[in-house]
């Protein structure tokens, strides 16, 4: 269990808590489950960054932000982090797969000694993610197995570099055990206790 911290002034919470994780991998659902027992927002990053998207004239949708050009996308990350507020629980991914790569998905401030309380990366097997993916038909469907496991791995490494370099603390949910509820469970018992209502 964390615990929060305070501002000097003693009127918002300056932790926040990343929870992240591949696309498919129950992020959603758990967050879903989870959101009613909250004291602060959740906010999905990649929506904030395709708000910012739009206004400087992007025309596509979000799963399309990860096909932008590497400089339009870090510029956007950058504007985005900074409209998050003090204190809440940022739905977000770790890692973009790009064509030959993967790129880190978030700003050097998030990087940065104190901006995150921790990490949770939620996590599955490949063939799960690969399930959960074919069960949503909104989602795009342009990994197999093999890739969704470099995926997995490029996210969990990012998550390990993170704490060696900010020293934020990392902790890894397996999403196979049990329901959204249980991953919410899971989540909630990592989060500091001010975020969750008595």
């Amino acid at each position: 269990m964390l615990v929060a911290l305070f501002s000097p002034n003693h009127l918002s919470f300056v932790p926040r808590v990343m929870v992240a994780g591949v696309p498919g991998v129950g992020k959603s659902a758990a967050l879903a489950s989870l959101r009613p027992r909250l004291t602060v927002p959740v906010v999905n990053f990649g929506s904030t960054m395709l708000e910012v998207a739009r206004a400087s004239g992007y025309i596509g949708d979000r799963d399309g932000l990860r096909r932008a050009s590497p400089n339009d996308a870090k510029k956007w990350r950058e504007i985005a982090v900074h409209r998050l507020p003090d204190a809440c629980i940022i739905d977000g991914h770790l890692v973009v797969r790009r064509p030959d790569s993967f790129e880190v998905a978030f700003p050097p401030e998030m990087r940065a000694t104190g901006y995150l309380e921790a990490i949770l990366v939620l996590e599955a097997s490949a063939e799960q993610v690969l399930l959960r993916r074919a069960a949503r038909a909104r989602e795009v469907q342009d990994e197999d197995a093999h890739a969704i496991e470099r995926h997995l791995i490029a996210a969990r490494e990012c998550a390990r570099g993170l704490a060696a370099e900010s020293g934020v603390h990392v902790s890894f949910i397996d999403t196979t055990r049990g329901s959204a509820s249980d991953v919410a469970d899971a989540i909630a018992a990592e989060l500091p206790p001010a975020f969750l209502r008595p």
